[in-house]
C-alpha cells in the first residue's frame, strides 16, 4: 500500500484478475513491470485503501469510506 492510499500488486498468477489490474496479465516477469512502471489497481476514483488481505485467487480491500472491495476468484460465491 502507498502512502497515497493506492495499492500496487504484482505476481506470476493473475489468472482470475485478483491483482486488480482489469486484466489476467502476470507481473513482475518482464522487464519495465515493477517500480514506477507497475500502475495501482483499478479501484476506483476517490478510493482510499484502509486494510486489504491478499489470497492465492482474490483480493479484498477496506476502504477509508468504510466499503468493502473484492476482485479475483469468487467461487464460494462470498463477494
Amino acid at each position: 500500500m502507498l502512502d497515497s492510499g493506492e495499492g500496487k500488486c504484482w505476481g506470476g498468477e493473475n489468472s482470475y484478475g485478483q491483482l486488480g489490474k482489469g486484466n489476467t496479465d502476470y507481473l513482475g516477469d518482464d522487464p519495465n513491470e515493477m517500480g514506477d512502471y507497475l500502475a495501482t489497481m483499478l479501484l476506483g476514483g476517490g478510493v482510499v485503501i484502509d486494510r486489504f488481505s491478499l489470497g492465492s485467487f482474490a483480493c479484498c480491500v477496506i476502504t477509508k469510506q468504510n466499503r468493502l472491495k473484492c476482485w479475483g476468484l469468487n467461487a464460494q460465491g462470498l463477494f
